[in-house]
């Protein structure tokens, strides 16, 4: 029971009165949706000095328990005619979870985490902890990302990706209030017969939104954006099973906060489910009996599955409530209107709703395109090849390629041996192998005295300043001749062995652009994988395939990944890798 008025609290939860006077009751209560009400004071009630902006509202209607709600809506004039009223309008506290936000990027949920974990991690957000979690039918471990959103609109947004239906439950009975993701009823919890309770029926039926085959995109854009090939066997879409019915009826569904292709092959299931069939309702106005028999049969709520019998017009069906409402809760206390429908019209209906109240429906994490290029420039061999290496970042979401480019050039470098130059030779012995010839000439001289030219060559090797002088042994060939009295001329040979000392000294270096052998062939490695020799091509070799890859055929990140390119012999390799990411605008700090 709650009551006969409708009372009012601070926004402490103390009892601030009972409005008697309070008249025009209205409320509409719609399923995983936010309910509202509203009602009338006389102008001249003191009580309305209690109806201050988000003070608590207890609105009564018999048996049926409404909840709790805050005061969003009132006068600004100050009526004064003794007639007239003020009308403030109301919404449940479910709305409270508005007043908090998950500022930032938030990344919940995958493997290990349960939904009912998520629940708790967004109810912890919380400033003043008025919710707590109370029940969690569902033990599903997807992922969920979010970022600058209000704790109610992440909560919502939480069923999004199931194919079952789904309750949310708000209970203010207690304190802290308690919040729970219930699945839906599976059998007729009420009814609503002719000759008994059903006052009239009118069916409405819309196909605009009917659709059996469903392309699929999550985060990113263009290119870039997710789809739900890599899990749903290579197709992009997803067909009903009411194709046969229907034919084929094409729309895309795009949500660009799904950043993972099972959460987003899900989230697409559940609203094909809802987009499969043309969407029927039943507006019924119906007696609420529930005050007089005090039966569930006749207590309607939303997201309860409801019987529907009328033999005379051949109704026989049953549906789920998605809306009920009341105008006057103590005027007409027993008219009720009631919707029934095969789907709820908008599975994003509230999530949107709330979140514009906010102004944040826009401000999900999305990424860009990136290109980055790595140049290599330098001489390479066979044992010495060109090696490029490059960091794939942890929050780069996609790869798109990674294009090798390179030429090969001569061998170059840039200096000569050292210059000839130093010490001079110097004989410290000599001997002659004709030691003992004489010639005697006409006059009766006899001559031993010549000139003797070393000829041969003296290999000193390299000198170091500061390092003490090398000595190098010479042997070489001598050749004098012999002046004699009258032109007479001998020559010949004599062997000797002369020691020469090198004294400290430099050779300076000649400066200058060499070039030598030019490679004509490459083997690749990427990652320790070789290229095909087939597949080496000189412009644009998207590497991608030969990449080191995770468990999942993903590339690895947060590692380096190598390109070697081996030349078949000494050569100048200029190199570039053309790198095309998308990453996300999320991570890091403010530098």
């Amino acid at each position: 029971m709650t009551g006969e008025f409708v009372t009012v609290y601070d926004q402490a939860g103390q009892m601030l009165g009972t409005l008697e006077r309070a008249s025009n009751i209205t409320y509409n209560l719609a399923h995983n949706d936010l309910w509202t009400a509203s009602f009338s004071l006389p102008n001249t009630d003191p009580k309305n000095a209690h109806c201050q902006a988000h003070n608590y509202v207890r609105v009564p209607d018999g048996n049926r328990d409404l909840g709790l709600y805050r005061i969003i809506g009132m006068p600004t004039g100050e009526e004064t005619a003794q007639g007239g009223v003020k009308t403030y309008s109301l919404e449940h506290v479910m709305a409270t979870l508005l007043d908090d936000v998950l500022f930032g990027y938030h990344e919940l949920g995958g493997w290990g985490t349960t939904t009912a974990q998520v629940m708790q991690y967004i109810l912890d957000r919380q400033t003043t902890v008025r919710w707590a979690l109370h029940e969690c039918d569902f033990t599903h471990q997807f992922e969920y990302k979010f970022e600058n959103t209000s704790l109610l609109t992440a909560l919502l947004s939480l069923g999004e990706v199931l194919i079952t239906e789904y309750t949310w439950i708000f209970d203010t009975s207690t304190t802290p209030w308690r919040v729970s993701f219930k699945r839906a009823d599976t059998k007729a919890g009420c009814g609503i017969h002719y000759m008994r309770n059903m006052v009239g029926v009118e069916k409405s039926m819309d196909a605009t939104m009917l659709a059996t085959r469903l392309y699929l995109l999550g985060y990113g854009e263009g290119v870039n954006q997710l789809t739900v090939r890599e899990v749903n066997d290579g197709l992009p879409y997803i067909d009903a099973d009411t194709m046969g019915t229907w034919g084929v009826k094409c729309d895309v569904f795009a949500d660009t906060r799904i950043e993972d292709a099972e959460t987003l092959l899900a989230r697409g299931q559940a609203m094909q489910e809802k987009l499969k069939n043309p969407y029927i309702s039943y507006a019924a106005s119906a007696i609420d009996l529930a005050g007089m028999t005090g039966h569930s049969w006749d207590t309607y709520m939303p997201g309860k599955l409801v019987r529907v019998q009328d033999s005379e017009h051949g109704l026989d069906f049953t549906a789920r409530i998605v809306d009920i409402s009341k105008r006057n809760v103590r005027g007409r206390p027993g008219d009720i209107r009631i919707t029934i429908a095969n789907a709820e019209r908008d599975a994003a209906r509230s999530i949107n709703t709330l979140a514009n109240r906010v102004g944040i429906n826009e401000l999900y994490s999305q990424g860009a395109t990136n290109l980055v290029s790595e140049s290599f420039r330098d001489n390479a061999s066979a044992s010495y090849p060109a090696r490029m290496r490059v960091y794939v970042d942890r929050q780069t979401v996609r790869i798109n390629r990674m294009l090798l480019s390179w030429r090969l050039e001569p061998f170059r470098a840039y200096s000569t041996a050292a210059a000839a130059g130093g010490g001079g030779v110097r004989a410290s012995s000599a001997t002659s192998d004709s030691s003992s010839l004489t010639t005697t000439s006409p006059l009766g001289n006899t001559d031993t005295s010549g000139t003797f030219n070393v000829v041969g060559t003296v290999n000193t090797g390299a000198v170091v300043a500061g390092t003490t002088a090398h000595y190098h042994p010479l042997s070489g060939v001598m050749s004098h001749s012999h002046s004699m009295g009258h032109v007479h001329n001998i020559s010949h040979n004599h062997r000797v062995t002369v020691n020469v000392d090198i004294p400290d000294h430099t050779h300076p270096i000649t400066y200058g652009i060499y070039e030598g052998s030019r490679a004509t062939s490459l083997t690749i490695r990427v990652d320790g994988n070789t290229i095909p020799a087939g597949q080496v091509t000189a412009s644009g070799l998207d590497i991608v395939p030969w990449m080191a890859k995770d468990a999942d055929g993903k590339i690895t990140r947060g590692t380096w990944h190598t390109v070697e390119l081996v030349p078949n012999t000494l050569t100048r390799i200029e190199a570039n890798l053309a790198i095309r990411v998308f990453i996300q605008s999320v991570g890091g700090g403010d530098f």
